[in-house]
């Protein structure tokens, strides 16, 4: 394996579970190329104010700061991430939040989320299904974590490659 081919895996391996330095540059990349995509997932979700919305895999942290504005000062916002490193620049950067009860964030996998039964009036999730083997699991997770009578718009996937 080359030199070019070694960086592009490393890479890759950054994306799907950031780490260390290279990590958080990795989280400040994804914030940047997926602004609009989030945009249009939080935009997507129609969540009111007061509601309790869901980042599930988020990265860089954009998504979790749309959903705080999206949801207002009566709402809450959970976020789910594997990567320690993501966790721990989103716990920092959300401080406030967090102290003040509007925001919780978890380590952990969509296969298994660390949330409630029905806890969430809808959930996103951006460029992070093509790294999971058991989809099948993914959705039922979020079928067990939506509020019961918000089917409709309630988990938007957004994913796109290259």
């Amino acid at each position: 394996m080359g030199l070019r081919d070694r960086m592009l895996a490393g890479f890759a391996a950054q994306l799907g579970k950031p780490s260390g330095l290279r990590g958080l540059v990795v989280g400040t990349m994804l914030n940047r190329t997926n602004r609009g995509m989030i945009s249009v997932a939080v935009d997507a979700l129609e969540l009111k104010s007061g509601a309790t919305a869901a980042d599930l895999g988020f990265g860089g942290g954009l998504g979790l700061a749309m959903l705080v504005e999206r949801v207002g000062t009566q709402g809450h916002v959970l976020g789910v991430d594997f990567s320690p490193t993501m966790v721990r620049r989103a716990s920092g950067h959300f401080d406030r939040e967090i102290a003040a009860g509007r925001m919780q964030l978890h380590l952990g996998s969509i296969t298994q989320l660390p949330l409630e039964d029905g806890s969430i009036d809808g959930a996103m999730t951006i460029n992070t299904i093509y790294f999971i083997a058991e989809l099948d699991r993914v959705f039922s997770e979020l079928a067990r974590v939506i509020t019961e009578g918000r089917s409709e718009q309630a988990i938007v996937v957004g994913d796109h490659c290259g």
